[in-house]
């Protein structure tokens, strides 16, 4: 009985988690490219690419060419990247390097592709990766 129960709230939560993303995508539409991107830093230098189009789960965004997918996406408002796939919690940017597992995303058809280190590129079709992702 115990173990329906997680299923259902992990359930609730997923769809929560992603009625989440669509409002933050819309807020950040509304206030407009700079809302959740650094754009002076004392130390840091930016260097950015030309302005691309990419999509998620067929949704188009834009980003900076060059610049991590992932980054890409959290300054278009999303923060959930997936979910556990043995719980189905909502995963985000954690790390940052490609150490950790929590930024998998198929990307162009591939599987398993951890977006916190692969750079963005015009026309990259981002998706959710359900499960562990399928081999190709």
């Amino acid at each position: 009985m115990r173990i329906r129960t997680k299923r259902r709230v992990c359930a609730r939560l997923t769809s929560e988690n992603e009625n989440v993303n669509m409002i933050h995508m819309r807020q950040k539409k509304a206030e407009g490219d700079t809302a959740m991107r650094i754009e002076e830093h004392p130390v840091l230098a930016f260097h950015r690419g030309e302005k691309v189009q990419f999509t998620l789960d067929g949704t188009t965004m834009e980003g900076y060419e060059g610049e991590p997918v992932a980054a890409a996406l959290h300054a278009n408002g999303v923060k959930v990247l997936g979910h556990s796939h043995k719980n189905g919690r909502p995963r985000g940017f954690y790390c940052a390097i490609g150490n950790c597992s929590s930024c998998k995303m198929v990307v162009n058809g591939e599987a398993n592709v951890r977006v916190c280190v692969e750079p963005l590129r015009p026309g990259m079709a981002v998706e959710t990766q359900r499960g562990k992702g399928e081999i190709r």
